[in-house]
């Protein structure tokens, strides 16, 4: 699964339907983030251990079934 092509909804309803979890999407991304933006600079402040944190609770809640909420599980930059 490419991730950098999937849209903001497959991405939802992959972690939704644990097709995907959402701690390796933010891994993934993380690794990303890592290899690329010492040349491009995007990022001021990274809060790593946060977003997996988070996306251990996202996986959690797919887990037990819950609903999840729109954005839970998609990767966003600020």
């Amino acid at each position: 699964m490419e991730l950098s092509s999937l849209t903001i909804d497959a991405v939802r309803s992959a972690v939704q339907e644990r097709k995907i979890t959402a701690t390796s999407l933010a891994e993934a991304f993380y690794t990303k983030i890592e290899k690329d933006d010492p040349k491009i600079g995007a990022y001021l402040i990274l809060s790593k251990e946060r977003a997996l944190a988070k996306a251990a609770e996202v996986d959690a809640s797919a887990a037990k079934g819950d609903k999840l909420p729109p954005l839970a599980g998609v990767p966003v930059g600020i």
